[in-house]
């Protein structure tokens, strides 16, 4: 599975990886952003705010002005990707610092 935001892919793996160990920002949005059988959800969790422009993305990440997690970092430089385990990658600095 790979996951796109702004047409680059911020995280891959298989599908274990991806839905019992996600790891990017944005993975873990929109997995919770499904709604589950078994609760009684009146609400979903939507990920707050906009995608960007495609045509003038920031600088740094592109999930920046959306993360709930984001650093100082993340403002200026666009993570590369890092491998967690075998095939599953993902790029966010915060998966990088706990290496």
């Amino acid at each position: 599975i790979a996951i796109m935001y702004a047409g680059e892919i911020v995280e891959e793996g298989g599908v274990y990886d991806i839905f019992d160990h996600p790891s990017h920002p944005y993975t873990k949005g929109l997995l919770n952003s499904i709604p589950k059988l078994e609760q009684n959800e009146k609400r979903l969790q939507p990920i707050h705010g906009l995608p960007p422009d495609p045509t003038r993305l920031p600088e740094g990440c592109n999930f920046y002005d959306r993360c709930p997690y984001r650093i100082d970092r993340c403002e200026k430089e666009n993570p590369g990707p890092v491998g967690l385990t075998p095939g599953h990658r993902c790029r966010c600095f915060l998966t990088q610092e706990e290496e």
